[in-house]
């Protein structure tokens, strides 16, 4: 059941047509794939939800392929709000972007080349798909089968707590890599990428004058103006500032970990997809699982019985990492978990509340769903933010119960 559906009022239109952004990235992948298979019978499948990149499906024969073109590197949604300026202005720098070595996807083929190097000789790691062409902006990758994570832990019986440690144990293991740290390094070391992880992301959206501004516009057409979420946006704001203020971190992390980016075979090898890998908070990776985990549940709505079963693993997957630590260095430990997942959701749902009316754009069900539920799951959020600075297990339990008090929450 979701609760997608969203009342609005007069409102602007968005200052880019959707149409023409995405029959432009559109054009672009039907460009390159015709030079790639001039000879072949090809399909180019419809665009699929994403936030972030046009997205598509490619049939080659029998063969399947994913392409992928990201439009100056920033967010669909905010190029049809005009943050880059209207589309004149947008399709001239285009040209250059997508011959910038450190565009969005060009890092991203050089951290597939990456992982997929490492993995070869390290049997129990995880996989990532194989790259076969970039080119003009645009990213195609081998198309990977079997189910995601977040398809598999909806399903009754199925052992949730042992799938999470999985991955968890993954992720650490590319957290201790020798060798990650120093290859990242040399293939980029003028783009550590801090503006694409949580916290960067966060101070982008809630620090001075620009994350102000950002703010003030959220909610735009919406029949009830929405003081209360503006207001609690504000207050859990203000309390994860100075939590997230944190020196640089040397470990090496996924950067995108959540569970419809996790593929899981036939013989229970992971793979994973849209790496984002970045110098972070080891603790970065886990809450990202955890928080869009948690968003999962509540925008799916699964049996109450499951919805226990799968907190439990929650609960108990940190309980695992927080073993073996003093009392000090777990509420530490578990004080920044919570503030990574709740700037997580931040981030998360200010990009849904920016999303401008009729956007014609295929957007992910979670994120519309989760939107929907702005203001109950701000209420959650401040009520953890408020507790986590002087007691993290009880705002652990505040966030734990909030799954369960929102995936029972009349739909408006």
């Amino acid at each position: 059941m979701a609760c997608s559906e969203r009342r609005w009022g007069q409102t602007p239109l968005p200052v880019v047509s959707p149409s023409i952004v995405l029959t432009h990235a559109a054009d672009a992948v039907a460009r390159v794939v015709m030079r790639l298979w001039p000879a072949e019978t090809v399909r180019v499948g419809p665009q699929l939800p994403s936030v972030t990149n046009y997205v598509t499906t490619v049939q080659v024969g029998e063969a399947r392929f994913v392409a992928k073109y990201s439009v100056l590197g920033v967010s669909l949604v905010s190029v049809v709000r005009g943050v880059r300026g209207p589309w004149s202005k947008v399709e001239t720098a285009q040209r250059d972007y997508v011959r910038d070595p450190r565009a969005l996807l060009a890092r991203e083929r050089t951290q597939l080349r990456l992982l997929n190097g490492l993995t070869r000789h390290e049997a129990d790691l995880l996989q990532v798909p194989e790259v076969i062409a970039y080119e003009a902006g645009v990213l195609i990758t081998a198309a990977v089968d079997g189910p995601s994570l977040a398809t598999v832990l909806l399903q009754d019986q199925v052992q949730a707590l042992e799938l999470l440690t999985g991955v968890v144990h993954a992720a650490q293991g590319l957290h201790r890599d020798p060798i990650l740290a120093g290859l990242l390094l040399a293939a980029e070391p003028d783009h550590p990428r801090p503006h694409t992880s949580i916290t960067g992301t966060f101070f982008r959206k809630f620090l001075g004058p620009g994350g102000r501004a950002y703010r003030d516009r959220l909610g735009e057409g919406w029949t009830e103006p929405p003081t209360q979420i503006a207001a609690a946006l504000t207050t859990v704001g203000e309390t994860l500032v100075p939590l997230l203020r944190k020196p640089p971190y040397r470990t090496v992390i996924y950067g995108d970990l959540k569970p419809e980016h996790i593929l899981l075979g036939h013989t229970g090898k992971q793979t994973w997809l849209d790496p984002g890998l970045q110098h972070c908070d080891p603790c970065a990776d886990i809450a990202k699982l955890i928080s869009r985990t948690a968003l999962m549940i509540i925008t799916t709505r699964p049996s109450r019985a499951r919805v226990t079963e799968l907190t439990d693993a929650l609960d108990a997957l940190v309980t695992m990492q927080m073993s073996g630590h003093s009392r000090t260095d777990s509420e530490g430990m578990m004080r920044r978990l919570l503030a990574l997942w709740v700037a997580d959701w931040m981030n998360y749902l200010t990009t849904g509340l920016s999303v401008p009316p009729d956007s014609g754009l295929p957007l992910p069900s979670i994120l519309l769903d989760a939107t929907a539920q702005a203001e109950p799951l701000l209420q959650v959020t401040r009520a953890a933010a408020t507790a986590m600075v002087h007691d993290p297990a009880q705002a652990w339990e505040i966030m734990l119960n909030g799954i369960h008090q929102l995936v029972t929450w009349p739909c408006r």
